[in-house]
Protein backbone atom coordinates (compact mmCIF):
# COMPACT_ATOMS: atom_id res chain seq x y z
CA UNK A 1 0.00 0.00 0.00
CA UNK A 2 1.25 3.50 -0.85
CA UNK A 3 2.63 5.59 2.01
CA UNK A 4 1.13 9.10 1.78
CA UNK A 5 2.58 11.65 4.18
CA UNK A 6 1.59 15.22 5.01
CA UNK A 7 -1.26 16.53 7.17
CA UNK A 8 -3.73 16.81 4.29
CA UNK A 9 -7.38 16.35 5.37
CA UNK A 10 -9.50 13.52 4.05
CA UNK A 11 -12.76 14.55 2.34
CA UNK A 12 -15.56 13.59 4.73
CA UNK A 13 -18.66 11.89 3.36
CA UNK A 14 -22.17 11.90 4.84
CA UNK A 15 -24.62 9.01 4.54
CA UNK A 16 -27.58 10.24 2.46
CA UNK A 17 -29.75 7.23 3.21
CA UNK A 18 -29.81 6.51 -0.53
CA UNK A 19 -27.73 3.42 -1.30
CA UNK A 20 -27.18 4.07 -5.00
CA UNK A 21 -26.26 7.73 -4.47
CA UNK A 22 -23.85 6.86 -1.66
CA UNK A 23 -22.18 4.25 -3.84
CA UNK A 24 -21.92 6.57 -6.86
CA UNK A 25 -20.30 9.26 -4.70
CA UNK A 26 -17.74 6.93 -3.13
CA UNK A 27 -19.50 6.23 0.13
CA UNK A 28 -21.69 9.26 0.80
CA UNK A 29 -22.14 12.96 0.09
CA UNK A 30 -18.69 14.60 -0.15
CA UNK A 31 -18.00 17.71 1.94
CA UNK A 32 -16.67 19.71 -0.97
CA UNK A 33 -17.87 21.81 -3.93
CA UNK A 34 -20.41 20.11 -6.21
CA UNK A 35 -21.85 21.29 -9.53
CA UNK A 36 -25.43 20.12 -10.13
CA UNK A 37 -26.60 20.45 -13.73
CA UNK A 38 -29.66 19.58 -15.76
CA UNK A 39 -32.44 20.98 -17.91
CA UNK A 40 -35.16 23.13 -16.35
CA UNK A 41 -37.83 21.34 -14.32
CA UNK A 42 -35.87 18.25 -13.26
CA UNK A 43 -36.01 19.12 -9.52
CA UNK A 44 -32.41 20.31 -9.17
CA UNK A 45 -33.28 22.80 -6.42
CA UNK A 46 -35.44 20.29 -4.55
CA UNK A 47 -32.68 17.70 -4.61
CA UNK A 48 -30.03 20.22 -3.56
CA UNK A 49 -32.07 21.64 -0.67
CA UNK A 50 -32.89 18.11 0.54
CA UNK A 51 -29.27 16.95 0.55
CA UNK A 52 -27.81 20.13 2.00
CA UNK A 53 -30.37 20.34 4.81
CA UNK A 54 -29.58 16.70 5.63
CA UNK A 55 -25.88 17.60 5.86
CA UNK A 56 -26.57 20.66 8.03
CA UNK A 57 -28.76 18.57 10.34
CA UNK A 58 -26.01 15.94 10.61
CA UNK A 59 -23.53 18.52 11.85
CA UNK A 60 -26.05 20.54 13.85
CA UNK A 61 -25.20 23.68 11.89
CA UNK A 62 -26.82 26.21 9.55
CA UNK A 63 -27.83 25.88 5.90
CA UNK A 64 -27.11 28.84 3.59
CA UNK A 65 -29.15 29.74 0.48
CA UNK A 66 -28.18 32.26 -2.19
CA UNK A 67 -31.30 32.51 -4.39
CA UNK A 68 -30.25 34.25 -7.60
CA UNK A 69 -33.43 32.76 -9.03
CA UNK A 70 -36.59 33.68 -7.05
CA UNK A 71 -37.06 31.47 -3.99
CA UNK A 72 -40.46 30.17 -2.95
CA UNK A 73 -40.53 30.27 0.88
CA UNK A 74 -43.50 27.90 1.12
CA UNK A 75 -41.79 25.32 -1.06
CA UNK A 76 -38.55 25.77 0.88
CA UNK A 77 -40.34 25.21 4.19
CA UNK A 78 -42.10 22.14 2.78
CA UNK A 79 -38.81 20.56 1.65
CA UNK A 80 -37.01 21.35 4.92
CA UNK A 81 -39.90 19.96 6.98
CA UNK A 82 -40.01 16.77 4.90
CA UNK A 83 -36.28 16.26 5.57
CA UNK A 84 -36.75 16.80 9.30
CA UNK A 85 -34.43 19.80 9.34
CA UNK A 86 -34.60 21.61 12.67
CA UNK A 87 -31.74 24.06 12.23
CA UNK A 88 -31.51 27.57 10.82
CA UNK A 89 -31.71 28.39 7.12
CA UNK A 90 -30.25 31.76 6.20
CA UNK A 91 -31.29 33.36 2.90
CA UNK A 92 -28.89 35.93 1.46
CA UNK A 93 -30.60 39.14 0.32
CA UNK A 94 -27.73 41.25 -1.02
CA UNK A 95 -28.60 43.76 -3.78
CA UNK A 96 -26.23 42.77 -6.60
CA UNK A 97 -25.08 39.37 -7.76
CA UNK A 98 -21.45 40.35 -7.11
CA UNK A 99 -22.45 41.06 -3.50
CA UNK A 100 -24.31 37.74 -3.38
CA UNK A 101 -21.16 35.89 -4.44
CA UNK A 102 -19.00 37.67 -1.85
CA UNK A 103 -21.55 37.19 0.96
CA UNK A 104 -22.06 33.52 0.10
CA UNK A 105 -18.34 32.82 0.41
CA UNK A 106 -17.95 35.01 3.48
CA UNK A 107 -20.68 33.18 5.41
CA UNK A 108 -19.61 29.71 4.29
CA UNK A 109 -16.19 30.56 5.67
CA UNK A 110 -17.77 30.71 9.13
CA UNK A 111 -17.75 27.54 11.18
CA UNK A 112 -21.45 27.67 12.09
CA UNK A 113 -22.46 26.83 8.49
CA UNK A 114 -22.19 23.28 7.15
CA UNK A 115 -23.73 23.64 3.70
CA UNK A 116 -24.70 26.22 1.09
CA UNK A 117 -26.70 26.35 -2.13
CA UNK A 118 -26.06 28.85 -4.94
CA UNK A 119 -29.15 28.78 -7.16
CA UNK A 120 -28.27 29.36 -9.91
CA UNK A 121 -25.24 30.28 -12.02
CA UNK A 122 -27.48 30.64 -15.07
CA UNK A 123 -29.34 33.59 -13.54
CA UNK A 124 -26.25 35.58 -12.53
CA UNK A 125 -26.39 39.13 -13.93
CA UNK A 126 -23.17 41.10 -13.39
CA UNK A 127 -23.56 44.83 -12.66
CA UNK A 128 -22.04 45.75 -16.03
CA UNK A 129 -24.69 43.68 -17.81
CA UNK A 130 -27.56 45.12 -15.76
CA UNK A 131 -26.51 48.77 -16.20
CA UNK A 132 -25.52 48.67 -19.85
CA UNK A 133 -27.60 48.75 -23.00
CA UNK A 134 -28.95 45.47 -24.35
CA UNK A 135 -26.87 46.19 -27.45
CA UNK A 136 -23.58 46.17 -25.49
CA UNK A 137 -21.30 43.15 -25.59
CA UNK A 138 -21.12 41.52 -22.15
CA UNK A 139 -20.05 38.02 -23.14
CA UNK A 140 -17.91 36.26 -20.57
CA UNK A 141 -18.85 38.39 -17.55
CA UNK A 142 -21.16 35.72 -16.09
CA UNK A 143 -18.51 33.04 -16.57
CA UNK A 144 -15.90 35.24 -14.90
CA UNK A 145 -18.11 35.82 -11.84
CA UNK A 146 -18.90 32.09 -11.66
CA UNK A 147 -15.17 31.38 -11.83
CA UNK A 148 -14.49 33.77 -8.95
CA UNK A 149 -17.16 31.99 -6.91
CA UNK A 150 -15.68 28.54 -7.58
CA UNK A 151 -12.14 29.68 -6.71
CA UNK A 152 -13.27 31.32 -3.46
CA UNK A 153 -15.11 28.16 -2.39
CA UNK A 154 -12.03 26.03 -3.06
CA UNK A 155 -9.86 28.33 -0.94
CA UNK A 156 -12.24 28.61 2.02
CA UNK A 157 -12.33 24.81 2.30
CA UNK A 158 -8.60 24.91 3.02
CA UNK A 159 -8.90 27.29 5.98
CA UNK A 160 -12.05 26.12 7.78
CA UNK A 161 -11.65 24.04 10.94
CA UNK A 162 -14.65 21.87 10.00
CA UNK A 163 -15.85 20.56 6.61
CA UNK A 164 -18.36 22.41 4.44
CA UNK A 165 -20.16 21.47 1.25
CA UNK A 166 -21.71 23.70 -1.39
CA UNK A 167 -23.81 23.04 -4.48
CA UNK A 168 -23.63 25.30 -7.52
CA UNK A 169 -26.71 24.77 -9.69
CA UNK A 170 -26.14 25.21 -13.40
CA UNK A 171 -28.58 24.66 -16.26
CA UNK A 172 -27.89 22.61 -19.35
CA UNK A 173 -28.24 24.69 -22.50
CA UNK A 174 -28.13 23.78 -26.16
CA UNK A 175 -24.80 24.54 -27.78
CA UNK A 176 -24.84 27.53 -30.13
CA UNK A 177 -22.42 26.04 -32.64
CA UNK A 178 -23.65 26.36 -36.24
CA UNK A 179 -22.01 23.16 -37.45
CA UNK A 180 -24.51 20.70 -38.98
CA UNK A 181 -23.23 17.88 -36.75
CA UNK A 182 -23.74 19.78 -33.50
CA UNK A 183 -26.09 17.91 -31.17
CA UNK A 184 -24.32 18.61 -27.90
CA UNK A 185 -25.08 20.81 -24.95
CA UNK A 186 -23.12 22.79 -22.40
CA UNK A 187 -23.67 24.23 -18.93
CA UNK A 188 -23.77 27.87 -17.90
CA UNK A 189 -21.06 29.45 -15.79
CA UNK A 190 -17.95 28.78 -17.85
CA UNK A 191 -15.20 26.18 -17.58
CA UNK A 192 -13.61 27.20 -14.26
CA UNK A 193 -16.43 25.89 -12.06
CA UNK A 194 -16.37 22.64 -14.05
CA UNK A 195 -12.67 22.21 -13.39
CA UNK A 196 -12.85 23.17 -9.69
CA UNK A 197 -15.96 21.22 -8.73
CA UNK A 198 -14.82 17.97 -7.13
CA UNK A 199 -18.07 16.29 -8.13
CA UNK A 200 -20.41 17.01 -11.04
CA UNK A 201 -23.94 15.60 -11.03
CA UNK A 202 -26.29 15.75 -14.01
CA UNK A 203 -29.96 15.43 -13.07
CA UNK A 204 -32.71 14.21 -15.37
CA UNK A 205 -36.25 12.87 -15.17
CA UNK A 206 -36.63 9.21 -16.11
Amino acid sequence: MANITGDYPQIERIDTGLYSLNKALGGGWPMTTVELTGFAGVFKSTFAISILSLVAEHYGKKFLLAPIEPADREQLNSILDSMGFTGETHIITEQTDEEMVDKFCELLGQDDYASGLFDSLTAISPIMEMESSSADMNMGRRARLSGVLARKLIHLNRFRTSPVTSILISHVTQSLSMTPTNTGSSTSGGEVKKNLSKVRIKAKVV
